[in-house]
């Protein structure tokens, strides 16, 4: 639609189009494998070069200091361990690169978690979201909801979150990421200094850039 999400808050299905009937489910599944899920997600976009794009970016003024992009899980990540080895003069020892590289993943970690937090409460708050359990038959189940008829879905009773057990609360509480891609020191330090050598030639670009872009 080119529309923002915000656009269509409070809107009658009818705004979105003629007898439009919008149905949402949301798939309930084991929050901890969920958040390890999240992790590793984190960790694969950073080997896959997250930090590498952003100083393309940064170099190819395809990213402008301040801009609400500037402010999105990974790219201010990245731009602070930019910043730190800016302050490095571009020649960060192993132990410093190291560093600020898992500074830059546990934050993105973090940030992405709280994040899908704020999305599931979020959508449990929404009276038109259909909680669906992940297992064998909840493809059957979102079939099964899609083609009841419009009266018989509004008349079925309002849904609660599965409520965690102690034990798994206990383990949600105690939850420490392990490591699943920089597994050693050594795979911090190659793909920090990986990052550090795409950034000495775009130096002139990325200083101006960081001399220009708020602290946040």
């Amino acid at each position: 639609s080119g529309e923002p999400p915000t656009a269509f808050a409070g809107r009658r299905p009818s705004a979105l189009g003629p007898g439009a009937d919008v149905r949402v489910f949301l798939l309930e599944g084991d929050r901890l494998a969920g958040v390890r899920a999240i992790d590793l997600r984190c960790e694969r976009m950073l080997r896959d070069g997250l930090v590498l794009e952003v100083i393309e970016l940064i170099r190819d003024r395809g990213l402008v200091p301040n801009s609400p992009p500037t402010t999105s899980i990974g790219y201010a990540d990245s731009i602070a361990f930019l910043r730190g080895i800016h302050a490095a003069r571009w020649t960060p020892s192993d132990a410093l690169a190291a560093k600020l590289f898992a500074r830059l993943l546990e934050g993105m970690q973090a940030r992405t978690r709280q994040l899908s937090r704020k999305q599931n409460q979020w959508f449990r708050s929404q009276p038109r979201v259909r909680l669906v359990q992940v297992g064998p038959s909840a493809a059957d189940e979102i079939a099964r909801l899609a083609l009841l008829p419009r009266d018989e879905l509004a008349a079925l009773p309002p849904q609660e979150a599965r409520a965690l057990s102690h034990d798994e609360r206990e383990a949600m509480r105690r939850y420490v990421s392990v490591p699943q891609v920089f597994v050693s020191r050594r795979d911090l330090v190659f793909f920090a200094q990986q990052a550090v050598a795409a950034a000495r030639p775009a130096a002139e670009s990325l200083d101006a850039f960081l001399s220009a872009h708020s602290l946040r």
